[in-house]
């Protein structure tokens, strides 16, 4: 393990590495655990395995995204992105700067809206996009007439988190489950 360990960088990728080897092997070892008890590493080693990384320093750095470091009550009442489902992931991957957005109207609230969209920003290109029954981001003019005046559907600006939210609840009506989306034509 250290000599697989010994060329990765920074620390802080090695370090949760050996923790996350150190509690396989406990967790095989069974001692003293619960059957049903999930792993905390999951969800990060998920992250290395997508290309994401972090640096802890003031801020946790997600490679580029920055969490205020904070006490354990700000921590637990922080919401939680509670899904590791791969098509929603596939789904929210993307480079640039980007903004979603939750179509409301009446029968559609900010929580089960319409549609979403994003504003992504990527090497000073902007990209506006519609999550689509195809089940993948596709161009949109919604945003761009919106602000010329055709504005029948409002939108709310929302969190990844909420976005995340209606992808898995639009896949999983489609497909069953949120499984692997099928990949962009």
């Amino acid at each position: 393990m250290e000599e697989a360990l010994a060329g990765l960088a920074p620390t802080s990728l090695k370090r949760t590495c050996r923790a996350a080897i150190r509690w396989a092997a406990l967790r095989d070892a069974r001692e003293g655990l619960p059957v049903d008890l999930p792993d905390p590493y999951e969800p990060l080693l998920l992250m290395y395995e997508r290309g994401g990384g972090y640096f802890l320093e003031e801020y946790l750095d997600l490679n580029g995204v920055m969490i205020r470091l904070g006490n354990v009550e700000n921590n637990a009442s922080a919401t939680p992105f509670l899904t590791l489902a791969p098509a929603t992931l596939d789904a929210l991957d993307a480079e640039g700067q980007i903004t979603y957005y939750a179509k409301v109207s009446e029968g559609y609230p900010r929580h089960n809206p319409r549609g979403i969209v994003r504003r992504r920003i990527d090497e000073d290109q902007t990209h506006d996009e519609a999550f689509t029954r195809h089940l993948r981001w596709e161009p949109t003019e919604y945003l761009k007439l919106y602000d010329l005046g055709h504005n029948e559907v409002d939108h709310v600006k929302i969190t990844e988190i909420e976005a995340a939210a209606f992808i898995e609840s639009v896949t999983t009506k489609i497909l069953g489950s949120p499984r692997r989306m099928p990949r962009p034509v």
